[in-house]
């Protein structure tokens, strides 16, 4: 393995400084260069064992040539061609002599999507420190590791931790407007002068509230990558997990509430007729809420798209337990809440000497949604191998 000093010089940084920083890569040899200069590398076998192909023609063709030129093989016309196509490429580089983290270390936070390379002189893990990668290629390179501490991490979590991107949860289903108010019972009247006719009309019940629409899938989940990972002398008195786990299922939304039930109608006035009059009507009862929207369906989890290699002294290989998870699929939403039932309609006054009708009810609340559909697939973790040296 090659010096600190030696990688930063091939990748044209004082080896006195720090530096972060996304470099564009527009060539497959220069790419090649990155990605060589610790002087040792997984063989094309480790990267390709277990693994399925993405599914993407051109991906799965171009990621295999780009492989196979790194590793020193020769490529066709047509092969070359394929791999030119990936460039430009922006590569993450992070070069520092010396770092020390206590807290979690998320490469892919600001690396822009691209492969990630890390090359460190020493780095000092203390009591809560862990480095994370999610969905991206990562090659990681320290002359010296020392273990300051001898905290576990939490199940699950590893020192370094080869992850997808789980699917995001779905968005929310959405509500559906409610009706308008029901018709009003008509008005009373006088069958002749001075002579009370019908009374005012009872008003018609409100409408039921539409459902809630089903909430939106849970988001596509996205692969973890393949990862070298080179480690000098390691100081430390506990394990330190290698953990990969490829990207989860997202959980989908939450149902849409249902529409609140509509307004009964309001009951008709009464007439008053000369000394007399008629009833007022009755106002109708509101109409019942909408059920909420069933939750929307949890997405699939995927396999892992690399594997990862561990380059370690052999004195401490064994403190490097690899973990493997099996990534899980998304559950279904939760389903949205019923609409509230509609207000009752107002009751019709009464004419001369006759008593006005009743106020409407409220209508009923309409139900929960049904939970929505869990996804079955599982993603298959990559393989990690540990190469003593």
């Amino acid at each position: 393995m090659t010096s600190f000093a030696e990688r930063a010089a091939a990748f044209g940084l004082s080896p006195e400084a720090g530096y972060a920083g996304i470099i564009t890569i527009d060539t497959l040899e220069k790419l090649t260069s990155f990605l060589t200069a610790s002087g040792i590398n997984p063989s094309l076998e480790s990267l390709r064992q277990g693994l399925a192909p993405v599914g993407d023609a051109f991906i799965d063709r171009a990621s295999d040539a780009v492989a196979r030129h790194i590793h020193g093989d020769t490529l066709s016309t047509e092969d070359r061609a394929l791999a030119d196509q990936v460039f430009p490429l922006d590569v993450y580089l992070v070069s520092n002599p010396n770092m020390t983290i206590s807290s979690e270390w998320n490469l892919s936070a600001q690396s822009g999507g691209g492969p990630v390379v890390v090359s460190l002189g020493t780095l000092t893990v203390k009591d809560g420190g862990y480095i994370v990668i999610n969905g991206q290629a990562l090659d990681f390179t320290a002359d010296a590791l020392v273990r300051d501490g001898t905290a576990t991490l939490p199940s699950g979590v590893g020192l370094f931790n080869i992850l997808g991107k789980n699917g995001t949860t779905g968005t929310k289903g959405t509500t559906p407007a409610s009706p308008g108010q029901a018709k009003s019972g008509s008005p009373g009247d006088c069958s002749s002068a001075g002579i009370a006719g019908s009374s005012g009309g009872d008003g018609t019940p409100g409408d039921p509230g539409s459902p809630g629409n089903t909430g939106n899938p849970g988001g596509a989940a996205s692969p973890s990558m393949l990862a070298s990972i080179r480690l000098g002398a390691v100081t430390t008195s506990i394990d330190l997990p290698i953990v990969t786990q490829s990207g989860c299922g997202g959980t989908g939304g939450v149902g849409g509430d249902g529409a609140n039930g509509g307004r009964g109608g309001n009951g008709g006035n009464g007439a008053t007729c000369g000394c007399t009059g008629s009833s007022g009507g009755s106002g109708a009862q509101g109409g019942r809420g909408g059920d909420g929207g069933q939750g929307g369906p949890g997405s699939n989890a995927v396999d892992a798209a690399g594997n990862v290699t561990a380059f370690l002294p052999s004195a401490v290989a064994s403190r490097f337990p690899p973990v493997k998870l099996t990534a899980t699929p998304g559950a279904g939403g939760q389903g949205g809440s019923g609409g509230d039932g509609g207000d009752g309609g107002g009751a019709g006054s009464g004419g001369k000497h006759n008593d006005g009708g009743s106020a409407g009810g409220s209508g009923g609340q309409g139900n929960q949604g049904p939970i929505g559909v869990a996804s079955t697939v599982t993603g298959k973790p990559g393989e990690i191998f540990i190469q003593p040296t």
